[in-house]
């Protein structure tokens, strides 16, 4: 079995001694949270917000982190090797000395997602928006868009064919796109299923 947070309103709380390895937290609200150093390995947070949350040390390895909201988060340090980031929200937030190995920004093209094609994958990618990466290990992480990221010369991994930056309109289609799926996830009870649950328990 596993523990279930789906929904839950931790807002604010010091979790420093909770452990949330393979917990399941499908819209829980973390935000400004203390969770120095909590360990997230193999938990699913889909649609968890974490905005502003203390996430220094934190540890997400092969974690389930679609949709998830860390914005102005201080992720210093954190571990987010194996992890599925897909369309998840790093804006402003700190990821200074974050480890992104192996990690999966966005959907590969042409993958099936939520009965859906998406052929241009750039658009589902996460959003990295003045988040700061100095000294963030990427090597191997998969769909990076950089457009927007900070950047220096102790970023580590990274590879001349990620995207840096859109055009006005690319931009513009880009905001569309993600505010249109957060609606549409947002309108789906994901947390219900006690088969989803399951399946994600032992994945």
């Amino acid at each position: 079995m596993f523990d279930n947070y789906r929904g839950q309103d931790l807002r604010g709380q010091d979790l420093t001694h909770m452990d949330f390895r393979n917990a399941y937290l499908g819209g829980a609200d973390l935000r400004g949270t203390n969770l120095e150093g909590v360990n997230f390995d193999g938990a699913v947070l889909w649609l968890a917000s974490l905005r502003g949350a203390n996430l220094r040390g934190a540890s997400f390895v092969g974690a389930r982190l679609v949709d998830a909201d860390f914005e102005q988060a201080d992720l210093t340090g954190a571990n987010f090797s194996e992890a599925e980031l897909t369309f998840a929200s790093f804006r402003d937030a700190n990821l200074t000395d974050v480890n992104l190995q192996a990690s999966r920004l966005s959907i590969p093209q042409g993958a099936f997602y939520i009965d859906q094609i998406h052929e241009d994958s750039v658009f589902w990618a996460a959003d990295l928006h003045g988040a700061i990466l100095s000294g963030a290990d990427l090597s191997g992480a998969q769909g990076v868009n950089l457009t927007g990221a900070i950047i220096d010369d102790t970023t580590k991994g990274l590879d001349p064919a990620w995207p840096r930056e859109y055009d006005a309109d690319h931009l513009g289609r880009y905001e569309k796109v993600h505010a249109r799926r957060r609606d549409e996830i947002a309108a789906v009870d994901w947390f219900v299923s006690p088969t989803l649950l399951e399946f994600y328990a032992s994945a």
